[in-house]
């Protein structure tokens, strides 16, 4: 197919599929020159969905840049203004739903559960990570043995997620940060910064820690 400013050659993928940000259906379109791009159509004029999609440019500011999500607020809301636009409702709900996690709240992480004892709760997911690479997090060598260790961390794509609570009485914040299977990830199209309510169970490493796998979850 025809692509605009790829070489001669170039061998391209093109197929129909959702955005992992919206869920708006796109096309993804990737080539042998390295490009991964995801477009609102499959013809000229190339329209890039990032162009359009709230929600890609959250996810960058927070995950790329990391800025606070005081500061996405405000950069999204002068946007909108800089181009006399309307926020759209269910981008201003995200937006919203930021704000009620202010600087101002204390933040406690926990990523290794306290005990073996499952957990249920319900959270905005805050971050999530498609490139997490289990011998790197928890230091096992990227060999047979380590694969061996490790099971089916390794055996299978997953990826990791943070889940926030909302604040309690104490003005804190709980953040879980587990580990959930790609391809039901992908099955579910959960978008970020979607509230769900998941159920943790503990999974145990070789060397004794614990880690929070997602047993079961729902978007809310």
């Amino acid at each position: 197919m025809p692509v605009p400013n790829h070489r001669d050659g170039c061998q391209t993928l093109m197929y129909p599929t959702h955005c992992p940000d919206c869920g708006d259906q796109v096309y993804f379109f990737s080539c042998s020159c390295g490009s991964r791009v995801y477009f609102d159509l499959n013809q000229p004029p190339w329209l890039p969905h990032e162009h359009r999609c709230w929600l890609y440019h959250i996810r960058i500011m927070r995950e790329i840049y990391g800025y606070p999500e005081h500061l996405i607020v405000d950069i999204i809301e002068q946007e909108a203004k800089v181009r006399n636009l309307q926020v759209p409702p269910e981008i201003r709900a995200v937006l919203d739903t930021m704000t009620n996690f202010l600087p101002s709240k204390k933040l406690r992480i926990i990523e290794i559960p306290p005990t073996d004892s499952p957990k249920v709760t319900v959270g905005m997911i805050t971050v999530v990570n498609r490139n997490i690479n289990f011998f790197k997090k928890f230091d096992y060598p990227d060999n047979t043995m380590g694969r061996a260790l490790l099971g089916k961390l390794v055996n299978d794509a997953y990826l990791e997620l943070t889940i926030r609570e909302g604040a309690n009485e104490d003005n804190v914040c709980s953040e879980f940060i587990c580990y959930m299977l790609l391809n039901e990830y992908l099955t579910l199209r959960i978008q970020h910064n979607a509230v769900v309510g998941v159920t943790l169970k503990p999974f145990q490493l070789p060397d004794g820690r614990y880690i929070w796998l997602i047993h079961e979850i729902a978007v809310l």
